[in-house]
């Protein structure tokens, strides 16, 4: 079974290079979440506790958050 790894700050230069490496991983399910959504990263402000509230029903249960 493969690990979900929240990736923050995906849009980001190190966000985007490791969503990018790990993306058809066999080994990790990557999801990615930025303040500005771009292709495959969803929109989510980490200030705004109802939009990670959201984040974490629909991906729960996640084994690893990097947080950039």
């Amino acid at each position: 079974m493969k690990q979900k790894v929240l990736i923050t700050g995906a849009s980001g230069r190190i966000g985007h290079i490791l969503c990018s490496a790990w993306k058809d991983s066999e080994q990790y399910e990557i999801f990615g979440i930025d303040k500005t959504g771009i292709e495959d990263v969803a929109q989510c402000n980490l200030s705004r506790f109802e939009e990670l509230e959201t984040v974490f029903k629909n991906l729960s249960p996640i084994d690893t958050i990097i947080h950039l």
